[in-house]
Order: structure tokens, then C-alpha cells, then sequence
């Protein structure tokens, strides 16, 4: 998640960001909106928590004193309520705010090029020789499946487009990757698990 400080101080570098993305970049206009709104309602929550304070200590003077204090008791209980409705506007302002700025994507770096899709990737180099087949290679995702290893129609029923349910020999193959990573880092690398 970006930090709320892009959004206050570097709102201009998150703008060409989300053009970039092919997003609107008017959602900043639209966060720094509600960060300013729940900033706002924190500072007036923040003043009445002060004043019902500072009246709270005149009540408990006057009536050490002996003196009536219904008319600060009622405006006590007035600033209570405001704080409560003011508390639960802050409140929904920040998952609001939340809410909108989990739908900002990363910040590509400098180096990525501008383009719609991965189509307009751009191939920064390449390493080794590429083998030559006397058949015609399948792609992961028709050989996957005829396998019986993967699994992309029940992935995308549980989470949508773009993740792969591994399955029978797949999983374990998977699982063994996992484990031989973490084994390799752990006991070769100085990691600790």
C-alpha cells in the first residue's frame, strides 16, 4: 500500500503514476479529499476532548467548592455527544480513506515503459542460448492442465484471474520447491526461517 505521505507531499509523482497505470488520476484529488476531511475531524475531536477536560476539572472544583454546576455538567454532556458523532466520522472517513488508497497500484520505476498490457513490455536482456525442440513446445498453460498438475478454472472460482491452483503431482512438486528453498537459504545462506 502507498504511504499516506505520497499523498500529501508527492501527489504529483503518484498522479503520472496512475496515468501510467491507465488509471484516473484524480483519485488523488479524491484521497487527499478525505485525508484532509479525517485530519480535520481528528484536530476538532482533539479540541473537544481538551474543553470537555478542562470543563470535567471546573465541575469537580465547584462542586468541591460547594457550588452548583448543572450549567457545565449539560455542556459536558453536549460535548460528549458531538465528540462520539465526531469520533464516528473519523472513523469512516479512515476506512474510506483506506478503502481508496488499497486501490493504488505501485509505482512503476522510472525505467518501466508506458504501455497498456504486458504486450508492451519491453525485453531488457536475455541470457543463455535458447533450445531448439524438434516438436512444437506447449505452453505452461495447455500442458499444465492436460497434466493434470494446474488448474486455472477452479483458481479463478476461488480468486480470480491471474493465480493457478496447483494440484496432485503439481502441489508436491511445488511443496518440494518450497521446502528445497528454504532449506538451501536457511542452512547456506544465514537465513533464519
Amino acid at each position: 500500500m502507498i504511504d499516506v505521505l505520497y499523498v500529501r507531499e508527492k501527489s504529483e509523482i503518484l498522479r503520472e503514476a496512475l496515468e501510467k497505470r491507465g488509471m484516473d488520476p484524480s483519485l488523488v484529488d479524491r484521497l487527499q479529499e478525505l485525508d484532509q476531511a479525517r485530519r480535520n475531524a481528528i484536530r476538532q475531536a482533539d479540541e473537544l476532548r481538551a474543553r470537555r477536560n478542562r470543563l470535567s476539572k471546573e465541575v469537580a472544583q465547584r462542586k468541591k467548592a460547594g457550588e452548583p454546576a448543572d450549567d457545565i455538567i449539560a455542556e459536558v454532556r453536549t460535548l460528549a455527544q458531538k465528540l462520539k458523532e465526531l469520533e464516528e466520522e473519523e472513523k469512516r472517513l479512515t476506512q474510506q480513506f483506506r478503502d481508496l488508497l488499497a486501490l493504488v497500484p505501485n509505482i512503476p520505476h522510472p525505467s518501466v515503459p508506458v504501455g497498456r498490457d504486458e504486450r508492451d513490455n519491453v525485453v531488457v536482456r536475455e541470457w543463455g542460448e535458447k533450445r531448439a525442440f524438434d516438436f512444437e513446445p506447449k505452453a505452461h498453460w495447455d500442458l499444465g492442465p492436460q497434466l493434470g498438475i494446474l488448474d486455472f478454472e477452479a483458481s479463478a472460482r476461488m480468486s480470480g484471474t491471474r493465480f493457478v491452483l496447483y494440484k496432485g503431482k503439481g502441489a508436491l512438486l511445488e511443496r518440494a520447491l518450497i521446502n528445497f528453498f528454504l532449506d538451501l537459504h536457511t542452512r547456506e545462506h544465514g537465513y533464519t526461517e
